[in-house]
Parts: structure tokens; C-alpha cells; sequence
């Protein structure tokens, strides 16, 4: 196993089989970082993108991952659900707002677990910089699926059935739509545009 420094954090290179879907805004990869053992590569644009497991303090325990892209400084993912890295893992490549930005990169890992919940976060450029966005677990296993634009409108909307909606000790579940804009996360969840969309879906769920 080779270790490299990525600024302040250790990285543990591996190497990833890749399965390639058909997607309108780049493409769609299946992850096994529990069984690699070199770096993982896929197209990003233009360009080629880079996932690597790592790991703050111990090798047995990654709580992250590190996304290099070609033209960008290393951004680090934190993933605080620590069993992540053991169920499978997803990647895709997906213009959020048409051909006006470069092309993001959504991540998802399957917890495992009693409450077994899909964790996804969305690396996008901005200001020449990569942002993490986290989205709230979701009941289930991998969605595994980029996602579309609903409304029509030129900006992708993001899908997430039976998110969780924790307060204190108290956890319930809603199917929700999210935007991402110039870096920042929208709620369009309520928006009119979208409530014959949400009334197919199935009623959420938690465990």
C-alpha cells in the first residue's frame, strides 16, 4: 500500500473497478474501495478525476475520501458514517446547470447498519475552488442513478427519497428535490412546480 500526504491528511491510494452507464452529463461508476489497491480514475469533462480513500488517524478506520480534478487544488470529503467504505460505493459526473458550469461530481456510500441509509455528497467548482455539499441521509441502499432535470428549467434536480429529518432524538422521513446553485444547496422540495412529481413516489420510510 502506498501513502501519500494530501496537505494535513494521509491518503491510502486504491484502486477501483469501474462500470461505465450511459449518462447525459458524463457518466455513471460503481465503486469497491474495500477491496482496492491503487488510485481510482474517471473522466471529469475534459479532464480526468481521482478518488482515494483517507484517513486522519488510522489506516483501519477512513472516514473520507480525497477528490483531485485536474486544474484543482486536492479537495477532502468527510464522511462521519465510518462503515461507508465496506457496502459499495457510487460516482457520477453531471453538469448541474447545462453547459454554464463545469461538470460536478456526485459521491454516495451505503452505511450498512440498523438504520441502513444512502450518504451522498456533491464536489462542484466554485470560485476555481472544489466545495463539498452534504445532503441528509437517506433510508435505503444505493440510489446509484444521476440525476435529471424535472421542471425544464436548465438546472439538474437532485432527488432524495425517505430523507431522514432528525430533531433531538426523534427521526421521520420526506421525499425531497434540491438545487444546487453557484455552490449553495436550495430546498425546492415545496415548490409548486414539483408536487405531481413528488406524488408518485413512494410514501417515505425509515427503519
Amino acid at each position: 500500500m502506498k501513502i501519500s500526504a494530501c496537505g494535513m491528511v494521509l491518503v491510502c491510494c486504491c484502486a477501483v473497478a469501474l462500470s461505465v452507464s450511459s449518462a447525459h452529463a458524463g457518466g455513471a461508476f460503481s465503486l469497491d474501495l474495500a477491496r482496492s489497491k491503487g488510485l481510482t480514475e474517471f473522466p471529469y469533462g475534459e479532464g480526468t478525476a481521482r478518488l482515494q480513500v483517507s484517513s486522519l488517524d488510522d489506516d483501519r478506520f477512513p472516514d473520507g475520501i480525497v477528490v483531485e480534478i485536474d486544474g484543482f487544488a486536492p479537495h477532502r470529503v468527510g464522511i462521519d458514517d465510518g462503515p461507508w467504505v465496506n457496502y459499495g460505493q457510487w460516482a457520477g459526473t453531471i453538469s448541474l446547470s447545462g453547459s454554464r458550469e463545469a461538470p460536478s461530481i456526485m459521491f454516495e456510500a451505503y452505511s450498512g447498519g440498523a438504520h441502513c441509509c444512502s450518504l451522498l455528497r456533491v464536489i462542484t467548482p466554485v470560485d476555481g475552488a472544489l466545495l463539498s455539499i452534504a445532503f441528509e441521509p437517506a433510508e435505503g441502499e444505493l440510489r446509484a442513478k444521476l440525476p435529471s432535470d424535472i421542471d425544464g428549467d436548465g438546472i439538474v434536480d437532485i432527488v432524495r427519497e425517505s430523507e431522514h429529518v432528525c430533531r433531538r432524538a426523534a427521526c421521520t422521513a420526506r421525499n425531497a428535490i434540491y438545487n444546487i446553485v453557484d455552490g449553495k444547496r436550495i430546498d425546492v422540495t415545496s415548490e409548486p412546480r414539483f408536487q405531481a412529481y413528488l406524488a408518485q413516489l413512494p410514501e417515505p420510510e425509515t427503519r
